[in-house]
């Protein structure tokens, strides 16, 4: 994660709190940086309010939004 921010993306903690500050039912979180998605995403959910629900994209996924 060291060179998340010099490399223009989010550390885990910057995606939760984005994702705090919006709110959204579900967050789905589609680039990783130097964590695999299960670090990333655990990582995540350490600041992540319980509410809101965490996805790791993968490739081919689909989502319907409603």
């Amino acid at each position: 994660m060291k060179n998340a921010l010099a490399w223009g993306h989010m550390t885990p903690s910057l995606f939760a709190k984005l994702m705090n500050e919006v709110a959204p039912a579900k967050a789905v979180a589609t680039h990783f940086v130097e964590l695999e998605p299960p670090e990333f995403l655990s990582e995540v959910r350490k600041n992540l309010n319980p509410g809101i629900e965490l996805i790791a994209a993968t490739e081919g996924m689909v989502l319907n939004i409603v």
